[in-house]
């Protein structure tokens, strides 16, 4: 309810209500009076500003001096993230207002720069780096270097050529890009953060990240870690489910250590939405989890290869082309080389170095790693060469030159052979694919030869039929390869006449082999003793 004062009490007060109106008007300044302009930060406080004919020459009159807007922006930024906001608020357009309030919208116009325009390296080569700006933009004192969205459509960041009275011109960001700045800044999410934070903790650091943010990025790590190795068995049940095949279990078993860094890299990429990152933070950071993504599908991938080729070299498969079965682990081998080569190159992809360079350098450094490493890449060389000619594999019983023993491994660069007196003779494979080797263990079957020495004790008959009995006992053995048997009287000396023995028995086990030679030994003793003859005996070495 509206109070109504008494007639007296209003003829009272009209005195007072004159006096303060007076007091107004001679505050207020005259029309006719400018505004005097604060003096630039360079100047003293105590000198007077100079008139609008002094500070602003002729339109038309040569500008001097190497600033530019490229320059005055990374000016700018490289103050402003260092958080020295005195030397920042010089790029600002000077407004009435006090020296901390420049600071402060220092301090917010990079906060906005960070977060809504993309100021990359590709971004700042785009800006003029001519004292004149862009002249083709129609705006001869004013530069565009982006744009800020807004709801009702994007603002402008620009720049100003701002004169001076000696011919020179320094840029610093326009009156209406100044006035714009409280408006950008109450749009960003991290507010709170940038306003109520220690003035330590928002000094941009490494990677464009604020302090607050690096120390907070271990403690998101964590989280998606624990996070992750919850996820990962998760998604090893989801495909142990989906995959219900035998190579598909193998392989699903195998994949918990690649989930556990995939999941790990998908969540922090989650997490760190968080932090409110900066453009280009944002880009670094997801850069980083795209390695993480890439490591841990190139492990999932190497997991992979692993269980195939070993079901490959059990298969029956295999086994029935034994050509391939000593190229295998050299496969493996330059496949795992592959896929880790493959995703290291990925990951410098990603971080935004060249691919191309980076193979041409490899192609540079190769050449000169052949020069340096000849005797090596020959070596190298030959191992390959072994692994496609097959002419021996890992578990042959071989004979090298002097060196008889079995293979245990043939590797990229020398040979390992352990020898029958259990010692390990290494071969480099550039001088063993220049030798002879004989594969021991490629036979089908072991030849015996034997020579026996028989007295003239028996007359001729007896002699012939010494030989058929032998020729019959050899042939009932059950070891001896029935087509090839041999018993022939070779020779007449002065005091017994000899008999050549030589069969093959069916095995290429050289225990076996000496078993069979045994048992048949024994049985042609006993034969010659049925006769009556005195024998000696003479037995070539294996395979002679």
């Amino acid at each position: 309810m509206t109070r109504v004062l008494p007639a007296r009490q209003c003829a009272a007060q009209v005195p007072a209500l004159i006096a303060l109106a007076a007091v107004l008007l001679c505050a207020i300044p005259s029309r006719s009076q400018p505004r005097p302009a604060l003096p630039p930060p360079s100047a003293s406080p105590a000198a007077p500003a100079p008139s609008a004919e002094a500070t602003s020459p002729p339109e038309n009159a040569p500008i001097g001096g190497s600033d530019s807007p490229r320059r005055a922006l990374e000016r700018f930024l490289k103050s402003a993230r260092a958080g020295n906001f005195e030397v920042a608020a010089a790029a600002l357009f000077t407004v009435r207002t006090s020296s901390e309030e420049m600071h402060e919208l220092a301090r917010k116009l990079q906060a906005v720069l960070d977060r809504r325009v993309p100021l990359t390296a590709e971004h700042l080569d785009k800006v003029s780096d001519l004292p004149s700006g862009n002249t083709q933009d129609g705006m001869p004192d004013d530069d565009e270097i982006g744009r800020v969205d807004m709801p009702l459509g994007s603002e402008a960041v620009r720049l100003h050529r701002r004169r001076s009275p000696d011919g020179t011109a320094q840029w610093v960001f326009s009156l209406d890009t100044v006035n714009r700045i409280e408006s950008w800044y109450e749009r960003l999410e991290d507010r709170w953060a940038l306003d109520h934070l220690p003035n330590g903790l928002l000094v941009t650091g490494l990677g464009g990240l604020l302090l607050w943010q690096w120390l907070a990025l271990p403690i998101l790590f964590v989280g998606a870690l624990l996070l992750g190795l919850f996820l990962a068995r998760i998604l090893r049940i989801a495909l142990r489910l989906s995959w219900r095949s035998e190579l598909g279990g193998a392989i699903v078993e195998r994949q918990l250590g690649p989930l556990r860094v995939v999941s790990t890299a998908l969540l922090m990429r989650l997490l760190v939405q968080l932090l409110y990152l900066t453009a280009s933070a944002e880009e670094n950071v997801r850069a980083a989890c795209n390695v993480g993504l890439i490591v841990g599908f190139m492990f999932g991938l190497w997991r992979v290869a692993e269980v195939i080729s070993g079901r490959v070299q059990k298969s029956e498969w295999l086994k029935a082309r034994p050509t391939l079965v000593g190229v295998m682990p050299l496969i493996h081998r330059l496949t795992e080389v592959g896929i880790w080569a493959a995703a290291a190159l990925w990951c410098l992809q990603e971080l935004g170095y060249s691919v191309t360079g980076v193979l041409a350098s490899l192609g540079l450094g190769g050449l000169a790693v052949a020069l340096a490493a000849k005797n090596t890449l020959e070596h190298l060389l030959g191992g390959m060469t072994l692994s496609l000619d097959q002419p021996m594999r890992v578990g042959d019983l071989v004979k090298i030159g002097d060196v008889q023993g079995t293979v245990e491994q043939i590797g990229l660069r020398s040979t390992r052979i352990r020898t029958q007196d259990r010692s390990l003779v290494t071969i480099p494979n550039g001088k063993l694919s220049d030798m002879q080797i004989e594969t021991l263990a490629a036979r089908d079957r072991i030849r015996m030869n034997l020579s026996l020495n028989v007295q003239y004790t028996l007359k001729a008959q007896g002699l012939r039929e010494l030989r058929d009995a032998l020729l019959a006992c050899i042939g009932k053995n059950p070891q001896v390869h029935k087509d090839r048997i041999r018993v022939h009287y070779s020779n007449l000396s002065d005091s017994a006449a000899t008999i050549d023995i030589t069969c093959w028995i069916d095995t290429s086990d050289q225990d076996q082999f000496l078993d069979a030679r045994h048992n048949l030994l024994l049985s042609l003793i006993e034969v010659a003793e049925s006769f009556g003859a005195a024998a000696v005996f003479k037995v070539s070495p294996p395979g002679k």
